[in-house]
């Protein structure tokens, strides 16, 4: 009967979970390795999807206060909010249906029905405005979702907490979806040791150049992720610049109040962090464009202009080849 009236109101009501060998639709050999069967009801759904998540991520157990064990994973946790979070969400009523996607690099979710306001403000205050309230209900009765809209931060900061990476939120009109990558970033624990070499700093700085991946890729990922993984890599930076560019450094000081002996937190503080970052962004990529650099660091293309003019005068970047076709490099002396 329940199956009846479901297909009655919704004809096509179902959670599409596919398993894709590969890090995209086209870098795979088969169409998927596991798709999720249809089941008569939501709450099928959840705990057949709940259990093939749960096996992406590490999940340690501890015994609880009252003798029963308990899976403790902030990766978890951000998954299981996820798709709570889609369920209560996902416009039912749309051709689309809700889907996840799990690549060998990432998983994601997506939600059909556009966000009721805009992303920063659901993320900066405590609102909560589900799009059906009663599955909403049913959630928060079996302590699944909360009243207080803190959905979305306790997504990033979960997941922040478990790989070190932020969750990317592509937001539409008529959908939301959100990624999770699988494979962590290298970050500031990962920095050169002390007394490297100047031939390993710099192979692991070319190892950095070719994590952070093609420019075109990066214009498509959110300006946070690529913030952040910039950040994370300030330790290498660090040592690169000390042992290739000697004067940089205190000229940087000098100039814009920018010291690479601090550490991230202090010069995440700091004004002038993004033109550092567009420092770091042309030793990855000497012929990055204006463009490119803008969508990059989530600024206008005029401030990137700004950032290199200042850049250029005070004797840290020079340009080789002409405005088209040229490139910038970090100058020595």
């Amino acid at each position: 009967m329940y199956e009846e009236d479901s297909e009655k109101r919704i004809p096509d009501f179902r959670i599409d979970l596919l398993e894709i060998p590969g890090t995209s639709y086209t870098n795979t050999k088969v169409r998927y390795t596991f798709r999720l069967d249809e089941y008569e009801n939501l709450w099928e759904y959840y705990f057949e999807c709940i259990a093939r998540l749960k096996s992406k991520v590490d999940v340690e157990f501890k015994m609880g206060n009252e003798g029963f064990a308990t899976d403790v994973s902030p990766g978890f946790d951000a998954l299981r909010e996820a798709l709570v979070n889609m369920l209560m969400h996902s416009d039912h009523f749309s051709p689309a249906c809700p889907r996840i996607r799990i690549f060998t690099n990432h998983i994601e979710f997506y939600n059909p029905g556009g966000m009721p306001k805009p992303i920063e403000e659901l993320k900066g205050k405590d609102i909560s405005l589900p799009r059906n309230p009663i599955i909403t209900k049913l959630f928060r009765v079996v302590k699944l979702a909360e009243n207080a809209g803190y959905g979305l931060d306790n997504i990033e900061f979960n997941w922040k907490e478990y790989n070190n990476t932020q969750p990317v939120f592509d937001v539409d009109f008529d959908s939301v979806i959100i990624k999770f990558e699988l494979e962590q970033k290298t970050t500031v624990k990962e920095k050169p040791e002390v007394g490297d070499s100047l031939e390993i700093v710099r192979s692991k700085w070319e190892e950095v150049r070719r994590n952070f991946g093609v420019i075109a890729e990066r214009t498509q990922k959110s300006s946070d992720e690529n913030i952040a993984d910039l950040r994370g890599v300030y330790g290498i930076f660090t040592e690169y610049m000390k042992l290739n560019f000697g004067e940089t450094s205190e000229k940087l000081q000098e100039n814009f109040g920018v010291n690479f002996g601090e550490n991230e937190e202090k010069l995440r503080r700091k004004s002038s962090e993004k033109l550092m970052l567009m420092l770091v962004l042309i030793a990855i990529e000497k012929d990055i464009k204006a463009t490119e650099a803008s969508l990059i660091l989530g600024v206008s293309t005029r401030t990137i202009e700004t950032y290199i003019s200042k850049l250029k005068d005070a004797q840290l970047i020079e340009r080789h080849g002409s405005d088209k076709v040229g490139y910038w490099t970090i100058k020595k002396e």
